[in-house]
């Protein structure tokens, strides 16, 4: 049983030559696909709003762990890492 899905490009060659089809899938369904490179490899295509998405739940995910750092000890006053930098360099 065929699907529409499986009529999309599978290679990043066949994306290159017909572009549009799997460019409104992706935008309709809101999902990625994995298209296989020349000489071994993969990429993914996704729409410009679910990278959106990603860039902000990664974004999120940057805050959070700093966060975390500085709630835990992980982190310094800014002036006694300046001070650290200038020792290491041994311009203190």
């Amino acid at each position: 049983m065929s699907t529409a899905t499986d009529q999309l490009p599978r290679t990043l060659a066949e994306f290159a030559a017909a572009p549009a089809e799997l460019l409104a899938h992706l935008k309709a369904s809101g999902t990625g696909r994995r298209l296989q490179v020349a000489g071994g490899g993969t990429v993914v295509v996704v729409d410009e709003e679910v990278f959106r998405r990603l860039r902000k739940s990664e974004d999120r995910a940057a805050v959070l762990e700093g966060v975390l750092d500085a709630v835990e000890g992980r982190t310094m006053d800014a002036r006694e890492f300046f001070d650290s930098l200038r020792r290491e360099q041994g311009r203190a």
